[in-house]
């Protein structure tokens, strides 16, 4: 009988994951086990305290969100599906939009333990391209006259850092030899996911830079990959890079 392991990789606990979370809902405020314990720590998972009633006792008249989480799950999507699930419960989502939140979690989560850090029981250390070679690269297809794609499916804030490249890349090249797809979506997400697309959009409308495809949503980037496939399969079979 084969014995049965579990990959443990480092990563944030599930209280961090839900205190991302609350960020993304826009909270203004976050108590880390304080008086009326709004996010749990550890001593959650010890003594087992009642956090919401405690939160009703004291009648606070701006809206609350208690997530009851310690940092003992093996998966810290935990942290984030009970602060989602708390918003749904206060009204600050939509049971719709936590439907939609709880699948692409899953999404991401699968896409990690597929092909990410969670996919091998050991990660060999690996120096990959450099970001010169990259850009040699990309130079000499461009110079050359390929067609290519410009594409970016990055994770929430991260796309800040990202976009960047894909300027870059658009701003060397003619207009009708490279096509863009990014998961700028600005209508998708929960607030502060929306404010970082609205923003990224602005400045790159200033700088003249146009998205062909929009594939979805920046915390869709778990789903937006094969949205960018499909439309590669469909319509950009005979470009000559991505």
């Amino acid at each position: 009988m084969e014995e049965e392991f579990q990959i443990l990789h480092p990563r944030p606990s599930s209280i961090v994951a839900a205190l991302y979370t609350m960020r993304d809902l826009g909270v203004d405020v976050v108590i880390l086990h304080g008086p009326i314990g709004v996010i749990g720590t550890c001593a959650s998972m010890i003594i087992g305290e009642d956090m919401q009633s405690i939160v009703a006792q004291a009648k606070i008249d701006i809206p609350t969100l208690v997530v009851d989480v310690h940092a003992g799950y093996s998966d810290n999507t935990v942290g984030v599906i009970r602060t989602l699930e708390a918003a749904e419960k206060e009204g600050i989502i939509s049971s719709e939009e936590l439907s939609h939140q709880k699948h692409i979690l899953e999404a991401a989560t699968r896409v990690e333990k597929e092909h990410g850090a969670a996919s091998k029981d050991y990660l060999p250390p690996e120096r990959g391209d450099t970001k010169y070679g990259v850009a040699r690269r990309l130079i000499e297809l461009i110079d050359c006259g390929s067609s290519g794609l410009n594409i970016m499916n990055a994770k929430k804030e991260t796309a800040y850092t990202f976009i960047d490249m894909n300027l870059a890349v658009s701003e060397i090249a003619k207009a009708d030899q490279i096509r863009t797809m990014a998961n700028l979506n600005p209508n998708i997400g929960l607030p502060r996911v929306r404010q970082y697309a609205n923003e990224i959009l602005r400045d790159l409308k200033a700088r003249g830079f146009r998205i062909d495809h929009c594939i979805g949503g920046l915390d869709e980037y778990g789903v937006a990959g094969k949205v960018a496939s499909r439309l590669i399969k469909e319509r950009y079979a005979d470009y000559d890079f991505a």
